[in-house]
């Protein structure tokens, strides 16, 4: 993940990166997110998409990857042609 983060500092013209947003969240990203704050430095936190999505009341979003795939199938924009 080091290298990532020197590689992305290196070739890129943008501002280091900061944050990092770990999904999904649950137990074991809480875990892997403490770790990687103490290794880094960088501000780590796990997703919670109730944070990013408004829902109804009493729904609630399952635990796992899928909830991602389908938030990051609808945000995606394809160019026109």
């Amino acid at each position: 993940m080091q290298r990532s983060l020197d590689y992305y500092e290196s070739h890129f013209d943008q501002s280091a990166i900061g944050d990092l947003v770990i999904a999904p969240g649950g137990a074991r990203a809480t875990a892997l997110a403490k770790s990687l704050s103490a290794e880094t430095g960088l501000r780590v936190s796990t997703l919670n998409l109730s944070d990013c999505i408004d829902m109804a009341d009493g729904v609630s979003v399952p635990e796992g990857w899928l909830p991602c795939m389908a938030i990051g199938a609808a945000l995606r924009a394809d160019q026109a042609s």
